[in-house]
């Protein structure tokens, strides 16, 4: 690689946003950005599954695999970055698989859903502790939505990983939530970094308190 015959990094960013996507190879040099290359660029459209809108996420993921290629015949790169949206999340199986398709934050499921929410915990105190702002999208009142309505999924998943999460899972084989995008789920703590993991297990829903694993930077 041209970066390992000098002191100059090269990594691979991809950005996926809600409507489309692109992957960028960026050149560092002593710290300071020296060029950049837009490697590949996608579209990113959701699909309707029984009445769901949820993510493509078999074409994101072969998206994801395109740009790396196109940046390996550019030269390679030493690092790979990725960023998603947030709130939105992928199931994992037992099997290291995926439990269903990746939920569209646009689809309508959670509505109403925090009267659930709010029999548990007051709306001041969640603000009080977790300090995001009420929104029905939020990771929090997803998981809430399937341990109420469809715990035969709960029940079949190992681990919950944030999209942006299972792509790096797909990359590395480890399944880990990154801090920052763990932030916009209105489970994330921040004066102690740890997630309210309790707000998620209502008694019927079989939802075991290991499928969140601890944030990491």
């Amino acid at each position: 690689m041209e970066s390992m015959l000098n002191n100059a990094k090269r990594i691979l960013s991809f950005d996926f946003g809600a409507s489309n996507g692109r992957a960028i190879l960026f050149r560092l040099e002593n710290g300071c950005l020296q060029q950049q290359q837009e490697e590949h660029r996608f579209e990113n459209n959701p699909i309707t599954i029984n009445n769901t809108l949820c993510w493509d996420i078999d074409s994101l993921t072969n998206n994801l695999f395109t740009g790396i290629q196109k940046a390996m015949q550019s030269g390679g790169f030493d690092a790979v970055g990725i960023d998603t949206w947030g709130v939105d999340f992928a199931l994992i199986g037992f099997n290291g698989k995926l439990v269903d398709l990746p939920v569209h934050y646009r689809d309508n499921r959670t509505e109403g859903i925090e009267k659930e929410v709010f029999k548990r915990i007051s709306p001041e105190e969640l603000y009080s502790r977790c300090g995001t702002q009420y929104n029905c999208i939020n990771t929090l009142y997803q998981l809430a939505y399937l341990s109420y309505n469809q715990s035969d999924i709960i029940k079949r998943t190992d681990k919950i990983l944030m999209v942006a999460d299972y792509f790096a899972y797909l990359l590395t084989g480890e399944m880990r939530l990154e801090l920052t995008n763990v932030s916009t789920t209105n489970l994330l703590n921040p004066a102690v970094l740890m997630l309210l993991q309790v707000l998620l297990k209502p008694q019927q829903s079989g939802m075991r308190l290991s499928v969140l694993s601890e944030p990491t930077k």
